[in-house]
C-alpha cells in the first residue's frame, strides 16, 4: 500500500520534471535523492529485467572506478594544500584522508543518478502514458521560453522582470544569470520530437517545424556556441529518419540555414559572438575550440601521465591545475577540464576512460542499428531519439560541463530512464501500439 502510492507520489511529480530543472539545480536533486530511497522498495522485483542491460551494468561498473580513483586520491606534493571540507576543518586529520573525502563526495554520491533513470524505467513501466502529460508540459515549456526570450530580447527584462546579465547579448530568459537556456533546449529538443511523433503522428511534419523554429531561435538567442552547433546536429539527425518525399526533405534541409543567415542579419551582435568571436578565440582554428579549451586539455594530459591508470580522483583537477608541474598558463587552471574525455582521463585514469568508450560505442551500435531499419513505427522512432539525445549528451569531444555536475548528470540520466525501458520491453510496446 505503501509501495503503491509512494510511486504514484513521485510519477506525478516526474511529469513537472521538465520544470524543476528550470528551477536550478536544488529541486531535481532534492527529487533524486528521495526518488533513491523508493527505488530500494522495488528492486527485487525488476532487479532481473534491469540487469540484463549492457549500458546499466556499464554504468555501474563506471560507478565502481569512481570509487576506487577516489580512495586513492591524495594531496599534491608540490606544497599546494586542498581546501578543507568545512565540517573538517576542526579535526585533525592527514591531507590525504582528506582528499579522499573530497573526491569521494562526487563519486560516492554518483550512485543516484543512475538510480535515478531507473525510477523513470519504474514510472513508464506502471503507466507508460505518464509521457503525454510530459509532452503536454513541454509544448507549454517551449512555447513560454520563446515569448520570454524574445521579449527579454527586446525589453532587456524577461516576464517576471529578470534582467540580461550585466554586458551580456546573450539571452538567459528564466535561467537568469545561469546562461544555460540552449543547453536546456537542445537536451529536451529530441525527446520532445520523437513525442510529437508518437502522439501527433498525423501533424508530425507541421508541429515538428514549429518546434524546430522556436528551438532554433531560442538557441540561437542563447548565442551558446556548443548549443548551437548541437541543434543543427540533432535537427538534420531527425529530419534523415523521417518517412518523407525526398524534394520535402530537402525543403525542409535548408529551412534552418536560411533561418540562421536571416538571424545574423537581424542581430549581428550575436553573429559577432558565434562565429567571429569562435574563429578569433580559436586563433584561426590554431586552437582546440579556444587556447583556453586547449590549456586545459594540455593540462589535463600533464596529470595523466603521472596518474595513468586511476587518475587522482573525482573532482581532484582544481587541486592539481595550479602546480608548476601541470600549469600551462593562466588560463589552464579551472574547477574542471571542460570535456568529458580530458575530465575522465586525468581525473579516474585510462581504464575508467576505456570503459567510458566502450559505453559510447553501445550508444553508436544502438543509432547504426535504428539508421539502417528500413521500416519503423512510433516506438522506434522515439527511441531513435532517445540513442540520439545520448550520444549528444555524453559526447566525448565536445567542450562539456563537469561530468560530476548535479544538474549535468540529472539532465544526462533522465533520457537513459526511457531508454532502459523502451529497450526492455519492445514487444510489449509494439503490441500497446498496435492495438491502440
Amino acid at each position: 500500500m505503501f509501495k503503491d502510492k509512494s510511486l504514484n507520489i513521485f510519477s506525478n511529480l516526474f511529469i513537472f520534471f521538465p520544470l524543476f530543472l528550470i528551477t536550478g539545480p536544488f529541486i531535481p536533486d532534492l527529487y533524486v535523492v528521495l526518488s533513491t530511497f523508493l527505488f530500494c522498495f522495488f528492486l527485487k522485483d525488476n532487479f532481473n529485467e534491469l540487469f540484463k542491460d549492457k549500458v546499466l551494468i556499464i554504468f555501474i561498473l563506471l560507478w565502481l572506478l569512481f570509487i576506487i580513483s577516489s580512495l586513492c586520491a591524495k594531496t599534491p606534493s608540490s606544497g599546494f594544500l586542498l581546501t578543507k571540507l568545512d565540517f573538517l576543518e576542526n579535526f585533525n586529520i592527514s591531507e590525504n584522508i582528506n582528499a579522499k573525502i573530497y573526491s569521494l563526495k562526487s563519486s560516492l554520491f554518483f550512485l543516484r543518478f543512475i538510480i535515478f533513470s531507473l525510477v523513470i524505467y519504474l514510472f513508464l513501466k506502471k503507466d507508460f502514458y505518464i509521457i503525454k502529460k510530459i509532452l503536454r508540459l513541454l509544448f507549454l515549456i517551449f512555447i513560454f521560453l520563446f515569448i520570454d526570450a524574445i521579449f527579454q530580447k527586446i525589453f532587456g527584462f524577461n516576464l517576471i522582470g529578470i534582467n540580461l546579465p550585466n554586458g551580456s547579448i546573450r539571452i538567459s530568459s528564466l535561467f537568469g544569470d545561469e546562461l544555460i537556456l540552449g543547453t536546456y533546449i537542445v537536451k529536451f529538443y529530441p525527446l520532445l520530437i520523437g513525442l510529437i511523433f508518437f502522439f501527433y503522428q498525423k501533424n508530425f511534419i507541421k508541429l515538428f517545424l514549429i518546434f524546430s523554429l522556436i528551438s532554433f531561435i531560442l538557441v540561437f538567442l542563447s548565442a551558446e556556441k556548443k548549443a548551437t552547433i548541437v541543434i543543427f546536429i540533432e535537427f538534420f539527425a531527425i529530419l534523415y529518419f523521417i518517412n518523407i518525399k525526398l524534394k520535402k526533405k530537402l525543403v525542409i534541409f535548408f529551412l534552418p540555414l536560411i533561418l540562421i543567415n536571416l538571424m545574423f542579419i537581424i542581430f549581428p551582435d550575436i553573429k559577432l559572438r558565434l562565429i567571429t568571436q569562435l574563429i578569433q578565440n580559436s586563433g584561426n582554428f590554431k586552437y582546440i575550440f579556444t587556447q583556453v579549451h586547449t590549456d586545459h586539455y594540455i593540462s589535463s594530459l600533464k596529470i595523466y601521465n603521472d596518474n595513468k591508470l586511476i587518475g587522482i580522483g573525482p573532482k581532484m583537477f582544481r587541486n592539481y591545475c595550479h602546480i608548476k608541474k601541470y600549469k600551462v598558463s593562466e588560463h589552464s587552471c579551472s574547477t574542471h577540464p571542460h570535456n568529458f574525455t580530458m575530465q575522465l582521463l586525468s581525473e579516474t585514469g585510462v581504464i575508467t576512460l576505456f570503459v567510458f568508450f566502450v559505453l559510447y560505442f553501445l550508444f553508436i551500435n544502438d543509432f547504426i542499428r535504428a539508421l539502417i531499419k528500413k521500416k519503423y513505427g512510433k516506438y522506434d522512432f522515439l527511441l531513435y531519439n532517445i540513442i540520439l539525445l545520448n550520444l549528444i549528451n555524453f559526447m566525448p569531444l565536445f567542450p562539456s560541463g563537469n561530468f560530476f555536475n548535479n544538474w549535468i548528470s540529472i539532465s544526462n540520466f533522465l533520457p537513459l530512464g526511457f531508454y532502459f525501458y523502451l529497450k526492455t520491453h519492445k514487444n510489449s510496446l509494439n503490441a500497446t501500439i498496435s492495438n491502440s
